[in-house]
């Protein structure tokens, strides 16, 4: 029995993982020993409810084109904690990925999928720890600190050919044209970009040209999916390639190359192909000017022939 007065009941310390619940309980025992002033206490006895709110975190993360810095929107991620999957979360129109009352433990990140044309991590891509004091601790796993961001970055994979002269590899053979197809018959046409930046903003093409280095990149393709690849149109003063190439890209950016026999493949491995092209002996149109003056050189030659034959007959 306590003593007639006034009392107060504060909490010294919280339960592990929880918040000290700081509101002061106060209360009177009256002369006849009736305690007043506390919720749940009626007369002599009862009992008080004290309430700890757990320790949460809430980490924002941001999932961004390494190349541009542009935001990835979609990209899916699975959240464990201790081994054990808490839930899937995808990433914001701003590239922001909101992982929300996370209590004291350690986390992992996983990405599930990410968008095509970028290339999936095969491990966790953020271990961390959230403190008893409900502070984060990154553990493992590539972020960079960007002013107030914390920022996860993708890179894309691309598909890389370079274009050189047969006879001497060391020319780069500029102006090249290639074009994608989804199907073998090389009927529907792939849309790709050549560059990995600004995608947001930039425009798709259907055809690839090498530039004046010999080499072209197309960007924004599939994992796990054959494309077919062809030459529609051959650099000026070389042959066209006949024949489609196919390949397919993993999900970790790894080509996997089958190249027609008609193609003089100098080298190729899991991200480029090096093709090189044979030289084309240029021979004027019918009915052009340059075959008019080959002809009447032609004719000339010959009369010129013929006279020398007749004098010689006639010298003897």
């Amino acid at each position: 029995t306590l003593p007639i007065g006034t009392y107060i009941i504060e909490e010294i310390k919280a339960p592990k993982d929880y918040k000290q619940n700081t509101i002061w309980y106060t209360f009177q025992v009256d002369s006849d020993f009736t305690i007043r002033g506390l919720a749940g206490v009626n007369g002599k006895s009862g009992t008080i409810k004290v309430e700890n709110t757990p320790i949460t975190l809430d980490v924002v993360l941001y999932k961004k084109n390494r190349a541009d810095n542009s935001p990835l929107n979609g990209v899916e991620f699975e959240l464990q904690k201790d081994g054990v999957k808490l839930g899937t979360i995808i990433s914001e129109s701003d590239g922001k990925v909101n992982l929300k009352d996370l209590r004291p433990g350690n986390y992992k990140l996983y990405e599930t999928k990410t968008k095509d044309g970028y290339i999936l991590p095969n491990d966790s891509i953020l271990d961390f720890k959230v403190t008893g004091d409900g502070n984060f601790t990154w553990l493992k796993g590539e972020i960079q600190i960007v002013g107030p961001q914390i920022v996860l970055y993708n890179d894309q994979y691309a598909l890389q050919i370079l274009n050189v002269d047969s006879g001497k590899r060391t020319t780069k053979v500029k102006g090249v044209t290639f074009q994608l197809y989804s199907d073998a018959d090389c009927q529907q046409v792939v849309r790709a970009y050549d560059s990995n930046k600004n995608q947001t903003t930039s425009t798709q093409k259907t055809e690839f040209t090498s530039d004046v280095d010999g080499s072209l990149k197309i960007y924004g393709l599939a994992a796990n999916k054959t494309y077919y690849l062809k030459v529609i149109k051959a650099a000026d003063h070389y042959l066209k390639p006949e024949g489609v190439a196919s390949f397919t890209i993993d999900a970790q950016g790894n080509i996997t190359w089958h190249s027609p026999p008609e193609w003089e493949i100098v080298t190729s491995d899991s991200h480029s192909l090096t093709l090189a092209h044979q030289w084309r002996l240029n021979m004027p149109e019918s009915g052009t000017k340059d075959i008019l003056i080959l002809r009447m050189v032609g004719l000339l030659l010959l009369i010129g022939g013929g006279v020398i034959a007749i004098r010689s007959h006639n010298h003897k």
